[in-house]
């Protein structure tokens, strides 16, 4: 689950920026897939801020007579990521363990807005190759890395104010 919120500003109908903030929460079920081991879930919390050019490839906007313009554009966007990421290991009998981590991701996609209604779909790639270790009881190690391989797709709906 993740939660944004910024602001986007177009230049003309082809050309934008856009800032925001991200909130992001995941959560992994861990006691099935590794064996031998009293670890049960593993938690990432993320906080972020990023920047987007966006760029329009169709836009048509029409003016009504009464109430607000019709926008329809289609295009997409590009730009980075800044995230402060939090994993929380817990294990049985209460013991857990806390790994932080900073990380920039390049974020690419493609956008529609009709209307005040946006959609987005898109991918962010970690830029900065990481790599976490939490030891484990049975004497091995949960390896979490951040890096190309492990890209994040996701679908945004926006409502625009």
């Amino acid at each position: 689950m993740h939660v944004s919120g910024g602001y986007q500003k177009y230049f003309s109908p082809f050309l934008g920026i856009a800032y925001y903030g991200y909130l992001a929460y995941r959560y992994a079920y861990m006691a099935r897939f590794i064996r031998n081991s009293d670890l049960t879930d593993l938690n990432r919390y993320t906080l972020g801020f990023g920047a987007n050019l966006l760029s329009n490839f169709y836009t048509k906007i029409s003016k009504r007579r009464f109430g607000s313009a019709r926008i329809r554009a289609y295009g997409m966007f590009g730009g980075l990521l800044g995230t402060f990421n939090i994993y929380g290991a817990h294990f049985l009998h209460d013991k857990a363990q806390m790994r932080t981590g900073f990380n920039v991701d390049a974020v690419t996609g493609l956008q529609m807005r009709i209307n005040r209604y946006k959609w987005s779909m898109g991918v962010r790639i970690p830029i900065i190759q990481k790599a976490q270790s939490i030891p484990l009881d049975n004497g091995e190690n949960l390896e979490i890395l951040e890096n190309y391989k492990h890209p994040q797709f996701f679908l945004n709906f926006t409502t625009i104010f």
